[in-house]
């Protein structure tokens, strides 16, 4: 199963996605979308797993959850992958949160632990809009576009396993877990 842990984005901000996606089409964007039902920032993707190994992902999550107590977070300005000129990803960002990166960090720790070894680029939090199928320049669009913070209550972490498709990748929920730190 091909996985990863996430915090699930309410639809709450699917007005803004929706929105810079407009702008994105407008543009000439040629591009995959994000839909209302994939909203998620994920914290920590794992690639192909075999099932067997889902006891212990529960555990870990389990113990990086009880490190962490439930908190808000705030959307931020859109961005793009690899960088804004000749981006192939277009995100709607988050704002720097210590929660946030506490859950992050001690995901990270019990995955070590485990023997799983987390992706060394630095952590961005950000919700996927769109993947470009081709680049072109983006930034004068994403510097005017007119965001604004939207709050997102973060109570749980959620295994998710993605299954490819032709018209897209498909998330199901294998697990949701609920902060319960301090």
């Amino acid at each position: 199963m091909r996985c990863f842990w996430a915090v699930e984005i309410s639809r709450t901000l699917w007005p803004q996605v929706e929105q810079l996606q407009q702008m994105l089409r407008r543009a000439g964007a040629a591009a995959s979308w994000a839909r209302p039902e994939q909203l998620h920032l994920t914290l920590h993707f794992l690639g192909e797993q075999p099932e067997a190994v889902l006891g212990a992902l529960e555990r870990i999550g389990r113990r990086a959850t009880s490190q962490v107590g439930p908190f808000w977070l705030y959307s931020d300005a859109p961005g793009a992958f690899p960088d804004p000129n000749r981006p192939r990803v277009v995100w709607l960002g988050f704002r720097e949160d210590e929660n946030l990166k506490r859950l992050h960090r001690a995901l990270g720790q019990e995955l070590r632990a485990w023997g799983f070894r987390p992706e060394e680029r630095p952590f961005r939090p950000h919700l996927t809009v769109a993947r470009l199928k081709r680049p072109m320049p983006l930034r004068d669009l994403l510097e005017r576009f007119p965001w604004e913070p939207v709050p997102q209550a973060v109570r749980e972490l959620v295994l998710y396993k993605s299954e490819l498709r032709p018209e897209g990748a498909r998330y199901r929920a294998l697990l949701a877990l609920p902060l319960v730190g301090a």
